[in-house]
């Protein structure tokens, strides 16, 4: 029941990574910015599957946390998953945490690449 959870968070992180990678490079090549609340959503969602990932694995863990520490890792995640990712994986959890956080930044990474290969349009 837990590999379900977990394969299926993996798989909403993964669609949700996608389409954001979409649609920041496509902006990008438009010549536009994001709005405001599309980068909200984005960090909204990211958080909430983060919490939910953190939650499943302390449940699969039988790790005790204090009570709505799903809620803590959701509004404070770049400090509290890394914390809970050492405290139940040691160092091997530092480099999953640092995975965690490069991947918030793909769509940005995804930007940046189209920004660099995008051709030049005034002469």
């Amino acid at each position: 029941m837990a590999q379900n959870r977990v394969r299926t968070l993996a798989l909403c992180m993964a669609a949700v990574i996608a389409l954001s990678c979409v649609y920041m490079a496509t902006l990008e090549y438009l010549g536009k910015e994001p709005s405001a609340p599309a980068i909200l959503l984005y960090n909204i969602v990211f958080a909430f599957l983060v919490a939910c990932a953190v939650e499943v694995d302390r449940r699969t863990r039988a790790v005790r946390m204090p009570y709505e520490y799903a809620a803590f890792v959701f509004f404070f995640w770049p400090i509290a998953a890394p914390v809970y990712l050492f405290h139940t994986r040691r160092w091997r959890g530092l480099v999953t945490a640092l995975g965690v956080i490069l991947l918030f930044e793909v769509p940005s990474l995804a930007s940046l690449l189209v920004y660099c290969c995008r051709a030049p349009t005034g002469t």
